[in-house]
Parts: C-alpha cells; structure tokens; sequence
C-alpha cells in the first residue's frame, strides 16, 4: 500500500498528466462532435453555398507549377457570376491579355476565346452537359476556388461527414473558437469512387464562423497529397481574403494556387444575360432540335401521303362500282 506522501505524489502526476493530455493530445469526443458536423456545421456550409449561388465576384490567383528545381508561375484575373446553377466566368491571362469566357445557361454551354479586342472565337458549344465539358471543368475550377471554405478540394464537407466511409481519429481544440478534426476514410470498393480517393488527413473549422474551413491537409489513396489555408475578409464568411493551396502530385512536381483579394457583389443581377448573344455571336441552337423537327416534318409527310393514297383507293373503288 502507498504511503500518503506517494500518494500525494501520484495524484500530483496524474492531474500534471491530464493537463497536458487536454492541452494537446486528441480528445475522445469523436461521435458528439460528428453530431455536430451532421446537424450545426452542415445548416452553416448550405447557407454558405446559398449565399455563393446569386452573386458576382472577381479574384487574382496566382498559378506556380514545381518540377524538380523548375518553377513556372502565371498570374490570371477572374471575373464571374452565378445565378442558380447558370454561371458565367471571365479569364484573363495577365499581361498577355488571353480572354477566356465559359458561359452556361438554362439551355447550353459554350467556351470562348480571344486575345485583346480581336474577335470572339467559339471554342465549344453544345447544350446544357453540366459535366464532362470544357465548361464543366472550367466551373469545377474557378467556382471551386471559393467553395473551399465549405469543402476539401473537390469534396463538399457535406457529402464527406455524411458517408458511411467517413470516421473522426481525434478532436483538438484549438485557438479562437477554432477546431482541429482529424480524420480517415475506409478504402472504397471497386466500383466506389465518389470522394475523388480520399483516404485521411486533417481540417481545422471555425465554429464561431459559420464552421469554415481555415485550414486542411488530406492525402489520397493514390499517393496525392493537398493542402490549404483560408483567411476571411471582415464580413466573414464566405468572403475569402487570402487562399493558399498546394497539391503535391509526385515527389518532384507540385501546383499551388494562390489567390488574394476576393472582391463580392451580393446583389447581383438575378436574370443575367449567360448566351452567345451577349458577345455578339449567333444564338445556339441544338442540332436535336432540328433533328426532332424533321422527323416531325417526315411523320407529318407520310401522314398526308397515306391519306392520298387511301383517298384515291376510296375513290377507284367508288367509280368501278
């Protein structure tokens, strides 16, 4: 049995050892803070979302591509709009003045280019794909920038906190209301493939500020690794100030993104005008539409042609009575 100064001793080791243990190692709260994602942080990341879905803004990033010691940089202006799910965004290569718009609207999508003030070229055209396009691909990127403050890369937090594969490590409290959540993912099946490979890492939430994402850090079950760093302008969010973003796809060869200063406009038009017409160029019209109508026309021909014939028949019938 202890003596009680070893007593003492040891209930003085134990309380030392519990603060440090709360002050940095993981706390056992996994499932009540998961509760929580579920319900407080997905009703924030959803009006967030809302709110991005009716308004105008333009940005500056910065694209820096790493291979080995080569470094290439580019710097781009990008103006949009989003009304619902029709978008329209302006690309500007700085100072090459390179324009690229990617429109779509409730009936099409298309791409154009040009340099300067010369013409509008069309680069793609076609009706309304939503993925798998040139249009598509252009919104997953330049609209996706400003999703990351409810998202990891490509993966809505939603979509992630919600799918059986998901499971909480560790909670950690961190500094001003913020909260470190580590993570991992269960390897997906065959067939499975609907978080782009995630399989572990970290993201840190403001919870005092609609549980943005102030920083993350994630790998993937292909051996890529992402990670990114958010900061708000005085309104909070979803108004980003500052993004810095990195993605690490080989040893030797990295992307980072950097963009700085967000300017938004949340009474932007509510009908804007997303078409072809809007840059001077023929309005789009869909080759099946043509195509039903002619067969329309065809059905409506052999309809009449049938009726002659029969009228006729009728007829020789009648007079060789």
């Amino acid at each position: 049995m202890l003596s009680w100064p070893h007593k003492l001793l040891a209930m003085a080791i134990l309380a030392l050892t519990s603060q440090v243990a709360s002050a940095g190692e993981p706390r056992s709260d996994a499932a009540p803070m998961l509760e929580r994602l579920r319900k407080e942080a997905v009703a924030e990341w959803r009006a967030m979302a809302r709110r991005l879905s009716q308004s105008g803004f333009e940005y500056n990033i910065v694209e820096t591509e790493r291979r080995g010691g080569d470094s290439t940089e580019r710097t781009k202006r990008i103006m949009g709009q989003v009304a619902g799910e029709c978008f329209l965004f302006k690309e500007t290569v700085v100072p090459t003045q390179q324009i690229s718009v990617y429109g779509r609207n409730e009936r099409y999508e298309f791409a154009l280019s040009r340099n300067g003030e010369a013409p509008w070229m069309v680069n793609w055209q076609s009706a309304r794909q939503d993925e798998d396009t040139p249009v598509g691909s252009a919104y997953a990127y330049l609209g996706g920038m400003l999703h990351l403050p409810w998202s990891i890369s490509a993966t809505p937090l939603e979509k992630l906190v919600n799918h059986p594969r998901f499971s909480i490590r560790a909670v950690r409290q961190r500094d001003h209301g913020t909260v470190q959540i580590d993570f991992s993912v269960a390897p997906a099946g065959a067939l499975e493939d609907d978080l782009q490979g995630l399989s572990s890492g970290f993201v840190v939430l403001d919870t005092t500020r609609r549980w943005a994402v102030t920083k993350y850090q994630v790998k993937y079950a292909n051996g890529i690794s992402s990670s990114a760093t958010l900061a708000y302008g005085s309104p909070g969010p979803p108004e980003i100030s500052q993004v810095r973003f990195e993605l690490q796809t080989r040893p030797e060869r990295t992307s980072a993104f950097a963009i700085d200063v967000a300017n938004y406009d949340w009474n932007a038009e509510r009908n804007p005008d997303f078409t072809l017409p809007a840059f001077g160029l023929p309005d789009y019209h869909d080759p099946a539409d043509r195509k039903r109508w002619l067969r329309l026309v065809n059905i409506g021909i052999i309809l009449v042609l049938s009726g002659i014939i029969l009228w006729r028949r009728r007829r020789e019938a009648c007079g060789a009575n």
